[in-house]
Parts: structure tokens; sequence; C-alpha cells
């Protein structure tokens, strides 16, 4: 139905989702209980008139909002074709967003349609009718072998049916066998398989084996019926089998979606395709020879007594009582090994796999006894009657190839064991060369051509059991004399393959690895220690202050011990004194600039300069100075005095006069001299 009380623009009708369900579950076997005819009490007759004509919006209202509600007749109420407003007096107008019913009068000569207000007569929008989409790509099959089974789908939506449109004509999906090549003999059953899915879940409480339960009503027969082992209850686990489940021993055919459906024997769902008596697909019966006789001897009682032998490879085997009686048909190998009925113990009705075929063996109280087998056989076997009184008679018939055929060579697949017990692991396959299906050969004798494609497919999908993972170790608390360190530990459980989870410590096992552990329990070096600093020197300005320095053992679990110096590492030797200042000097208000002598000239001769500097002291008594350092003084303004001045010594010698083009020899004095300028 719509999802919600306000439709589309007021117009309701079936959802995509609902109808599409819908129009599956009744193809599923769950639907079988409408397949039957209703039983006719009387013609009923439908009304002339669309519901809005029988009961006005007047009407509508009162069954909405009580006896007393009337349609609402204000403006704002445009269409009641999309919501009907009602009136009750007191209130004001309300909705529940549910469009007045089809023929409703929603104006002069107007009536509501498919959600809209149209003249009366018209119909409303055009119904579109709905169109099927293309079919999706094929799913993968259920099964890896054994038949299992593929399908696509499409949707109806291309268009959806609208106003009343229809829904689209077929079925939504479309089923294909596949991977139809036989399962290796040992491999388990798959009906067997899914029962073996619960053997690790609770039920009720209580974790049993499960096996396949066959024994159920024909439309049962594709529900998960499966029987506790060494218990005699059985349980449906689930309501369909998966897709590709045989439907029964003696049924040709697979569930699907719940529901069984025949398979020919061209391996083709709904083919009616059937082996003929030789066993050949669509056959004639002309491959083999027909074998029939009667058993009517009269002998005496309660004995064994043999009426026909059937070789190997025989096919269609029947052999029938002509009458009810009380005698009983046995069967028994060569060696005298009995299959059925044997020792005087009379077996039950049902199937027996014997002889390299299963035999349906039917008893009951108003029908002859009768065997029935397709085979064929791979041994020779002899049938009996156990007479119970008179031999009411017994017919039988079998088939055997007309030609000693060549051996067959087929290829078949042996599957290896789950690589892992838990968490998904992979179980591989091999292809190896069989003569009739039984006995292995070099695999040169089997059509590399048709040799089968082989994988893995998944096993053992259950989680691991949890286990505690433990982190790394993180740091020692003591770099040496005893310390610890502690790492983390979580309850781990491995999903898949390539997942993990982390799960409550309840899960994991009772005894968890050590979180802490002791570290560097070596014993520690000496180390340098200090006695607390002595007062400093000076009660102000730069003073210097000591501190006993010595070598002590640093082993925790010792007193402090003094121990001879040459222990401990030398450069590591702390300091046993430094300077220090508590505070500064009160200011020297006899400090001062004192200017220094003057330096020497900077000639020996004529015209020089001579510098001098200032110094910071203080004048003594007898005039002169104590010398500080300058940084005492960085405070005072220097005096506006002079650092420089020009100097003169004694007149330095005349040197002698240079004329061009000529040259003297004697010199005044010894010196420097220029010569004449180069070109």
């Amino acid at each position: 139905m719509s999802p919600t009380l306000a439709g589309n623009n007021g117009v309701f009708s079936w959802s995509t989702c609902s109808r599409q369900y819908l129009s599956r579950f009744l193809g599923t076997a769950q639907a079988s209980c409408l397949g039957d005819e209703p039983k006719q009490i009387g013609q009923y007759k439908y009304p002339e008139q669309l519901p809005g004509q029988l009961y006005d919006a007047d009407t509508q209202c009162k069954w909405q909002f009580g006896s007393k509600a009337k349609l609402c007749g204000l403006d704002f109420v445009k269409d009641i074709c999309k919501s009907l407003w009602c009136h009750r007096v007191g209130h004001r107008c309300e909705t529940k967003f549910m469009p007045a019913a089809e023929g409703t009068t929603c104006g002069p000569d107007m009536w509501c349609r498919r959600g809209q207000c149209v003249k009366y007569g018209e119909h409303g929008p055009r119904a579109i009718h709905g169109q099927w989409s293309t079919w999706s790509q094929w799913s993968d099959c259920s099964r890896s072998c054994g038949g299992g089974v593929m399908y696509r789908e499409r949707s109806c939506n291309n268009p959806r049916p609208q106003n009343n449109g229809k829904f689209c004509p077929g079925s939504s999906r479309l089923n294909q066998l596949c991977n139809t090549r036989p399962c290796p003999f040992n491999a388990l059953d798959f009906r067997a398989q899914q029962c073996a899915e619960y053997n690790s879940k609770p039920f009720r409480g209580w974790y049993y084996k499960w096996k396949p339960y066959t024994k159920v009503d024909e439309e049962d027969i594709c529900k998960l019926y499966c029987i506790a082992e060494d218990f005699d209850f059985f349980f449906a686990m689930s309501s369909k089998v998966k897709d590709g489940t045989s439907c029964s021993d003696n049924k040709e055919g697979v569930c699907i979606d719940g529901v069984c459906e025949g398979v020919g024997c061209d391996r083709i769902l709904n083919s009616k395709a059937s082996m003929d008596a030789c066993g050949v697909c669509k056959g004639d019966n002309s491959t083999c020879k027909f074998f029939k006789g009667q058993y009517t001897l009269q002998h005496q009682a309660n004995e064994y007594y043999s009426m026909v032998t059937v070789p190997a490879g025989a096919r269609s085997i029947h052999v029938q009582e002509m009458e009810v009686s009380t005698s009983y048909l046995a069967v028994h190998s060569l060696k005298k090994k009995y299959y059925l009925t044997g020792d005087w113990t009379v077996d039950w009705p049902g199937r027996f796999y014997f002889g390299g075929t299963v035999f349906d063996y039917q008893r009951s109280f108003n029908e002859p006894e009768s065997l029935y087998a397709s085979g064929p056989t791979n041994e020779t076997l002899v049938f009996e009657i156990l007479l119970q009184g008179k031999n009411p008679g017994v017919v039988w018939e079998y088939t055997l190839p007309r030609t000693e055929r060549k051996p067959e060579y087929s290829w078949g697949v042996v599957s290896s064991d789950c690589s892992a017990p838990c968490a998904g692991g992979r179980i591989s396959t091999k292809a190896i060369c069989l003569q009739e299906h039984r006995t292995q050969v070099n695999s040169s004798m089997c059509n590399l051509h048709t040799r089968p494609t082989l994988g893995s497919h998944l096993c053992n999908t259950q989680p691991c059991p949890a286990y505690w993972a433990t982190g790394d170790w993180g740091p020692c608390s003591r770099s040496c004399g005893g310390g610890q360190q502690t790492r983390t530990l979580r309850c781990m459980r491995k999903v898949t393959y390539q997942r993990e989870e982390m799960v409550a410590h309840s899960l994991c096992p009772v005894v968890s690895p050590a979180q802490i552990q002791p570290c560097h329990t070596q014993a520690c070096p000496p180390e340098w220690s200090t006695g607390s600093w002595s007062q400093c020197s000076k009660s102000c300005g730069r003073g210097l202050r000591k501190r006993t320095v010595f070598c002590r053992s640093t082993d925790p679990g010792a007193s402090a011990v003094v121990v001879p110096d040459s222990m401990c590492k030398q450069h590591h030797r702390p300091k046993a004194q430094e300077t220090c200042v508590l505070r500064r000097c009160p200011k020297n208000e006899k400090l001062q600039w004192i200017p220094a002598p003057w330096g020497e000239c900077s000639r020996s001769c004529g015209s020089g300069i001579q510098r001098r500097e200032l110094r910071c002291g203080e004048r003594d008594s007898q005039g002169g100075y104590v010398e500080y350092p300058v940084r005492r003084c960085r405070n005072m303004a220097k005096p506006l005095v002079d650092l420089q001045q020009v100097c003169s010594r004694a007149p330095c010698p005349e040197l002698p006069r240079v004329v061009p083009g000529r040259t003297t020899t004697s010199f005044a004095g010894s010196g420097w001299y220029p010569s004449s300028w180069q070109q």
C-alpha cells in the first residue's frame, strides 16, 4: 500500500515495492493457500455507481471525524480530490490528507477522478500501463557442482503503471540451471550441508548435530527440515532450502525460491525430456534389449526362493508381485550378502542404495509389493521371494545394452580439506580421470577439451575462537635498578580471512598473558651528587659560592653510599663553585670619568696627533686615582674634554729640490725622494 497517508498529489495507488513484492509472492510456495477456489455463496452484485456518487463529501467527513462533521466550506479548500477537508462546530477545518472518494462532486458539473477534479463524464488522467525494464545480469550460481541455479530479474518500471494502469504481464525473474556437472562422490549432500550449518548455532539453548529429514508432505519438500542426530525430533530450520537443492531423491527437480521446479534429463528447467529404459535422454529404447519373465512356481512356505539373476549394467529393473500377498521380495549379491529382507528380517518400505543404484521398495496393505531401480547396477544381483503361504506370482523386467561398449572415461573432481578450521578457509578442487565413474586412471584417457574448469570455494566460515592479542611493551619506568613496563591486552576474534574484531574479555581464555613485567634489573652505575650551595662570598656585587661534589651509588635497593670519585664519569662532574650576585652594590658617589695622560705623538718630527681616553676611577687624597672596570661608570655622563690634540716635534730635515734635467749628488740628509714621471 501507499507508505503514508499523503499520496502523490492525492493519487493513491500501490507503491512500486508493494506491487513488485505481491507479484513475486504469488509465485512462491507460501501463496499456494490462495490457489484454491472459494466457495460460491451467491452472486455478488457490484454497485453501478462510484463510491463518491453513493456517499457524498459530507458523509465521508462524518465517517472520518464523527456524525457532526461536514465538508469544510472555506475558500482555501481548493481541491478535495487531493485532500478532503472537513469541519466540526467549535473546531478548525481539518484533514487526514485522504482524497475524496472516486466520483465525489467537487464543483458544479464536476467530479473527482484519479485525484483530479474534472468535468462530469470524464475519467481523469489517461491510464499508463507498466512495461518491463531490461533483464539484469545473471547472478552467481548457487552451487559449484551438482546443478545450481542462477537468475536474472527485471522490474516493471519502464514506465511504472500509473492512473490505474495495468501491471506488467509475465514473470519478473528468469531462472536457469548452472554448474550441472556431478559433485565428487565423497562430497556432502547439499541439503546436508545446509543442515550442518546449524550445528554451531544453539537450538533452544543446546547444540545438536543436524541431518536432513525428508519424510515430509509433498508441499513441504522444499522446506529445510533437519533431524537432530541421536534424537528423535526434527524441526523446520528454514521456510525454504537454498536454490538448487534437489526436491527429493525420487523426484527429478530442484527447489527454487521454495518451489519444486521440474528438471528434464537434458538438465533444463521445466523440460519434458526424460530417460528411456536404456538410460538415454530423449531416447527411443533402441540401444538396449529388454528381458522379461514371470515366477509362478509354488513351494513350501517359510523359505527363500530365487526368481531371477540380473547381471551388472542392468537398467530399468522392475520386480512386482502379481497380487497382494503375505510374501516378501528379497535381494542379495552373488556372495549371499543380503541388501533387502535378509536373515528372516523384513525391511520397511523405502529407498535402498545397493548395487550401484537406488531401489524404491514399496509395500502397502492394498497394493502388490514392488521394487524398482533406474540403474545401472555395478554388480550381479539375485532377486528372491520369502514365501509366506501361496506364491502370488512375480513379474520382472530389466534392460541391458545391445552391444558391448568400451569403458567410459569421464572427468571427476576431488576436493581438498578446508585450508582453515574457521573464519573462512578455502576448498580447492582437482580434476581426475575416472573409468566408469569409479576407478581413477591416467588423465590421458579422458578428453582434455572437456576437462572441467576448477576453482575454490569458501568453507568453515564461522568465526574463530577468541584469543588474547598483546600490544608492544611500553617504556621501562627506570633505566636501571629494576623498573616495570606494561602493554595493552585485547580480546580479538578472527571473523574472515582478512578481518578481525574486538570482543568482550569474557569470550577469551581464562588465563591471559601478563600485562606487567620487570625490566632493566641490572644495578645502576654511580652518579655525581652535590651538597647545598654555600652563601655568596659578597653581600653585594659579584662574589663566589661553593658546594661539595661527591660520587654516590644510585641503586634503589641500597641507601646512598659515597664511593670514590673515580667511579663516576669525570666529564659529567658538576661545578663545585660559581659566581653569584646577591644584589647590586650601592652607587659610589666618588666614581667619575678621569682622563688618562696623553699618549705619544703620532710623528717623531713635525706636526702630529696625540690621544688619550676616559677611565672609570676614584681619586684619592694624594692626587692619584684608583681605577675600576668601565661598567661601573656606564650610567655616568662623560665629561666634555678633548680626547686628541695636535702635537709638534722638532722640524723635519729639508728635502732636496729636484730640477728637471738636472741631477745633483749632494744630500742634506737621508730619506725618500721622488723620481721624474715616466711618459
